[in-house]
C-alpha cells in the first residue's frame, strides 16, 4: 500500500496499518462465505479478471513491471489479492436476490388506482405504461426498469420504498399503488432469482457474526 501511494505521489494515511487489517478481515470473511455458499472461482476466472485489471498497461512484460513498481508485488501475489474481490462479485451475481421489473409512474394517485383496477381486470401492463406513464425514460419500453438489467438491493438507485416493494413480489405479480418522491407507481416483476434475500450490508453483518474474529493492532 505504501509502495502504491508513493508511486502515485499520494500521501500515506496515518492509520494505514489499521485500514489494511480491516481489509484483510473483510477479505477473510468473504472467502469463508464463498466456501460456505459453494461459490467456485476457477484459474480461468482469475486469469480473465487479471487481464481486465491490467488492460491498457501493455503486454505481459509491461504488466509485470507495472505491478512490481506500483504495488511491490509479483503477479502471483497480485492475483491472490484479487481473489476476495472476485469472490464477492461472484456471490453477488450467483446468490443475491435480483429482479427484472417494470413500472408505471403516475402523478395522480386516483389515476394510479384507476389503472391498477383496469390492469387487474385484464388491461395490458406494458401498453398502459406506454400510453400513461409519466416516466419518459421507461415508457417506450413498456415501463422496463434498468434496461432489462437485473436490479439488486441497495445497488439499484431506486427509491427505498420502490426497491422494498419489488422484492416482495413474485414473478408476474403486480403491486398496489406505491408512493415515492417521484409520484405513484405500479410495479410488476418479470424475473426473479437468487437465494440471499437481504441487503448486502445486512448480509455482511450476519456473515461477520458467523466467525470468531479478534483484531490486534
Amino acid at each position: 500500500s505504501k509502495t502504491f501511494a508513493n508511486s502515485m505521489q499520494l500521501e500515506v494515511p496515518e492509520d494505514i496499518e489499521k485500514s489494511i487489517l480491516e481489509d484483510m478481515q473483510n477479505d477473510a470473511v468473504i472467502m469463508q462465505e464463498a466456501g460456505r455458499l459453494g461459490v467456485v472461482i476457477t484459474r480461468s476466472d482469475l486469469d480473465n479478471a487479471f487481464e481486465q485489471a491490467i488492460g491498457g498497461v501493455g503486454g505481459e512484460e509491461q504488466a509485470i513491471a507495472f505491478i512490481k513498481n506500483s504495488y511491490g508485488m509479483n503477479v502471483a501475489q497480485f492475483k491472490q489479492l484479487m481473489l476476495p474481490k472476485i469472490a464477492l462479485e461472484r456471490i453477488r451475481e450467483e446468490k443475491f436476490s435480483k429482479v427484472v421489473a417494470r413500472h408505471i409512474l403516475f402523478s395522480d394517485e386516483n389515476k394510479a388506482k384507476e389503472f391498477e383496477q383496469k390492469i387487474r381486470e385484464g388491461a395490458n401492463f406494458e401498453e398502459v405504461a406506454k400510453s400513461e406513464s409519466t416516466d419518459q425514460e421507461t415508457k417506450d419500453d413498456g415501463g422496463l426498469l434498468a434496461g432489462e438489467e437485473y436490479i439488486f438491493r441497495e445497488l439499484s438507485g431506486l427509491p427505498e420504498e420502490i426497491e422494498n416493494e419489488l422484492f416482495k413480489l413474485n414473478v408476474g405479480e403486480m403491486s398496489g399503488v406505491v408512493k415515492s418522491s417521484f409520484g405513484y407507481h405500479l410495479l410488476r416483476v418479470e424475473q426473479k432469482s437468487g437465494s440471499i434475500d437481504e441487503k448486502p450490508t445486512q448480509w455482511y453483518e450476519q456473515a461477520e457474526n458467523r466467525y470468531h474474529i479478534n483484531s490486534y493492532i
